[in-house]
């Protein structure tokens, strides 16, 4: 239920509150990231489409069609997300051929908290799109 109020949108105190249970990894107990992150967050431009946004999250699936992606893929994902746990990450890399799956030990907020470390892998990525059907663990 925290993560369908959109309140966090709107109370930066009710956002710091919350942030470390939706969010995980680094955010649990660095109250400097903590602020940084409210700083940069802003309320959705449209009502509408941030309940299109549940609604899907809720109840889309890819599962299906996955296997016929022929796309080099990248999946990153963080090992202590309570969003999207690292399950749905490797379920993908199972059903993606051509897929490379990056875990991450942070939270789901990994590009803020460990930029640094994982531009060099996605620009890598981008310019050499051919990785291995393997999982590689980012520090």
């Amino acid at each position: 239920m925290k993560l369908s109020n959109p309140k966090r949108y709107f109370d930066n105190n009710y956002l710091k509150e919350i942030a470390q249970h939706i969010y995980g990894g680094e955010l649990r107990n660095n109250p400097q990231l903590m602020d940084e992150y409210t700083e940069r967050v802003r309320a959705p431009k449209s009502s509408q489409g941030y309940l299109y946004q549940l609604y899907a999250a809720a109840g889309w699936t890819s599962i299906h069609w996955l296997h016929k992606l022929q796309q080099q893929t990248l999946i990153l994902a963080g090992t202590d997300d309570p969003l999207v746990p690292i399950v749905n990450a490797r379920i993908l890399h199972s059903r993606i051929t051509y897929s490379q799956l990056i875990e991450i030990e942070c939270g789901h907020m990994f590009l803020m908290t460990k930029l640094s470390d994982i531009a060099p892998t996605i620009t890598n990525f981008l310019h050499f799109p051919e990785p291995p059907k393997d999982v590689e663990i980012v520090h």
